[in-house]
């Protein structure tokens, strides 16, 4: 039996992305990169891609659960399971490549090669 806690209205928005490490490795992300979320959609905007995901979010555990849904990709269909969290107006995701197990913490190394990405709340 699955269950799903949607728990939206304190992650909805518009985010401008700050920090993004991947397998312990931080890299540049390009000018005007941003996350819009609302409800159930996730989109992660570039200057050339939308990457789109359907959200499921479990706020009754912690850290946070948040489950990504690949809607327009190659890999459509598969599943980015993560975690997240909101302190203030800064959002932190932490998530595995599809088939991963879920992220226990908000660290990326070499080893658990999990992306964490760090937002802050447009104002």
């Amino acid at each position: 039996m699955t269950i799903k806690y949607i728990v939206m209205a304190n992650i909805n928005g518009k985010w401008i992305l700050t920090k993004s490490v991947s397998a312990g490795v931080e890299g540049a992300s390009p000018e005007g990169t941003f996350l819009l979320i609302e409800d159930d959609l996730f989109e992660r905007h570039t200057p050339s891609y939308v990457f789109q995901r359907k959200i499921t979010l479990n706020d009754s555990i912690l850290p946070h659960w948040i489950d990504l849904l690949i809607v327009n990709e190659p890999d459509k269909g598969k599943t980015f399971l993560g975690i997240y969290k909101r302190e203030g107006d800064t959002l932190f995701i932490a998530h595995t490549l599809p088939n991963m197990p879920r992220p226990v913490s908000f660290e990326s190394t070499s080893e658990n090669k999990q992306i964490l990405s760090v937002s802050v709340k447009e104002p």
